[in-house]
C-alpha cells in the first residue's frame, strides 16, 4: 500500500484558507488526543493487572514480542523456562509480588505511574494550544462518570500539580541536642500518600467513555474535512499525490 502524504497546508488554496486550516488543526488535535489515550490506557491497565489477585487461569504461551531481542542472546528454550518459572510464581502470588522481588524500587513507583497517567489524562480537558475535551459532551448520559471526571481533575490540581493540600507536602521537623540548642532535622521521614489504589477504577472508567468519544469524534471531523474542501483544494491534492506518491 502506498503511504499516505501530509497535506499540502503550504499550498495557498490551504494556506488562505483559515476556515479550513481551522478544521485541519482540530483534527490533528484529536489524533493526537487518541495517541494520548492509548498510552494512558496501556499504563492503566497495566496497573490494574499488577494488582489483580492470583490467579488459575492459564499462563500465555509463545514469546512476547518485547522478548524477542533477548533470544538472539539466549535459546528459547532457556526463556520458556524462565518466563514459565515467573508465571508460576505469579499465578501462586500474584503480579504484584513478582514485581516486588524483581524491583523494589519500581514496585514504589507504581504511584508515580498513576500519576503521570491522570495528569496526561487532565491535560486533554485543559485550555492550551490544543482543542479541549469538553467533559459536559462527553459524560452528558453517565453522571456518576462526571462526578468521577470532576474528582480526578481536582485530584490533579491539588496533589500532583500545584500541592494545594497538606498531604504529601513535608512537615519541617526540628529537635533539641542539647539544653536551650535548636536544629532542623532535613532527613526527617517524608510521608506519601498512594491515590491509585482508590482512583485507578475511576481512571479507567473516565478514559473509556472519552476514548470512545475520542474516536467518534475523529470520524466525524475526517468526514467534515472532506466534505468542505472545495473544488481547487480537490485538484490540489490529486495532484500532488499523482506527485510525490511512490
Amino acid at each position: 500500500m502506498t503511504e499516505p502524504l501530509c497535506l499540502p497546508i503550504d499550498n495557498p488554496t490551504f494556506s488562505e484558507d483559515k476556515e479550513t486550516l481551522k478544521r485541519i488543526k482540530h483534527l490533528e488535535d484529536r489524533i493526537e488526543q487518541q495517541y494520548s489515550c492509548h498510552e494512558i490506557l496501556t499504563t492503566i491497565t497495566a496497573l490494574a493487572d499488577i494488582y489483580q489477585p492470583p490467579t488459575s487461569e492459564p499462563s500465555p504461551s509463545g514469546c512476547p514480542e518485547f522478548l524477542k531481542p533477548f533470544i538472539t542472546d539466549n535459546p528459547k528454550d532457556t526463556i520458556d523456562k524462565d518466563q514459565g518459572d515467573i508465571f508460576r510464581i505469579q499465578k501462586e502470588h500474584g503480579t504484584l509480588y513478582v514485581l516486588a522481588l524483581l524491583s523494589s524500587e519500581l514496585w514504589q513507583g507504581l504511584e508515580s505511574l498513576f500519576a503521570g497517567a491522570l495528569i496526561s489524562y487532565c491535560k486533554m480537558f485543559n485550555s492550551g494550544s490544543r482543542l479541549r475535551l469538553e467533559p459536559n459532551k462527553i459524560f452528558r448520559e453517565h453522571p456518576l462518570y462526571l462526578n468521577q471526571h470532576n474528582a480526578l481533575m481536582e485530584l490533579r490540581n491539588k496533589n500532583f500539580a500545584h500541592k494545594d493540600t497538606l498531604n504529601d507536602r513535608h512537615h519541617l521537623h526540628y529537635f533539641v541536642e542539647e539544653p536551650d540548642k535548636i536544629s532542623i532535622d532535613s532527613c526527617a521521614p517524608h510521608k506519601s500518600y498512594e491515590y491509585h489504589l482508590k482512583e485507578l477504577q475511576p481512571l479507567i472508567n473516565c478514559m473509556a467513555l472519552t476514548s470512545k468519544f475520542i474516536a467518534k469524534d475523529i470520524d466525524e471531523k475526517k468526514e467534515s474535512l472532506i466534505d468542505r474542501l472545495n473544488a481547487q483544494q480537490r485538484e490540489v491534492l490529486l495532484e500532488h499525490w499523482k506527485t510525490f506518491a511512490s
